[in-house]
């Protein structure tokens, strides 16, 4: 699910728009399709996407923290002021004064969206559509029973965003994903130095020349206790010493697979 703020008019420079915004910890990517994903270092906990096409789109997506509301309000009002314009079209409220986004997305606005995007990701998950995968500015966070039983009460939608932040901004690489085969299974490198190991299918655990496959759910019994659940099917592995990696490989041979 996600919300729109449209601004029509004489497009703005994207470099003077985030020099305008002057956010000391604010962060912009561009992807393969030349949309613009903004968000803020180590509080976000989704993107916040701005297209610049025909007109100047704001894209804020269910889930985010209310600093990510905030910002999509900013940029709006921000990129208004560059247009010379003070009308916006607001998605579910129409052509609105840009003056007055930030009564019609204010904190109550985005507790409501923190919500029901929790009772939807529920409701898919009872339904067996899970695990899914909810994206971030770092990466994904895993969605399926044992992460919504942990989240479970009144408060749900703010434990869910708390976790969803603590895996954001984990301040540890994520392990190298690859896509191999004719089904195009991802898969992961496992050197044995710290990682968060990411939603893959299966792992391959290499020491010198020597690279062994299994499968992803083999890895937290291969890790023993250096591996931290931090969400559905992610994990946080801690650093193997040298001499102890060789018999995570030996271990990993008993496992050993081939790709389905």
């Amino acid at each position: 699910m996600s919300t729109t703020i449209s601004l029509a008019g004489r497009l703005p420079v994207l470099a003077d728009l985030v020099s305008a915004l002057a956010i000391a910890d604010l962060r912009v990517e561009e992807n393969e399709s030349g949309i613009h994903r903004f968000h803020l270092d180590g509080r976000s906990t989704r993107y916040t996407e701005v297209t610049v096409a025909e007109t100047f789109d704001v894209r804020m997506y269910s889930l985010a923290a209310p600093e990510d509301v905030e910002l999509a309000v900013q940029i709006a009002e921000c990129a208004a002021g560059l247009m010379k314009i003070d009308e916006a079209d607001a998605e579910m409220a129409g052509v609105v004064a840009v003056a007055e986004l930030r009564e019609i997305y204010d904190a109550s606005w985005a507790e409501s969206q923190a919500r029901s995007g929790v009772r939807v990701v529920r409701a898919l998950i009872e339904d067996g559509r899970g695990p899914i995968e909810i994206p971030g500015p770092v990466r994904a966070f895993c969605v399926g029973p044992r992460v919504l039983a942990e989240v479970t009460g009144e408060d749900e939608h703010v434990r869910m965003m708390e976790a969803i932040r603590a895996v954001q901004w984990l301040r540890v690489r994520t392990a190298g994903v690859f896509i191999a085969g004719e089904k195009e299974t991802r898969l992961a490198m496992w050197l044995g130095d710290e990682v968060v190991f990411p939603p893959v299918a299966y792992a391959a655990l290499s020491r010198d020349e020597e690279i062994v496959l299994v499968k992803a759910e083999h890895v937290p019994v291969l890790a023993g206790t250096r591996w931290r659940q931090l969400d559905e099917r992610q994990g946080h592995i801690a650093a193997f010493p040298e001499e102890e990696w060789p018999a995570v490989i030996e271990a990993a041979r008993a496992f050993a697979t081939k790709m389905d």
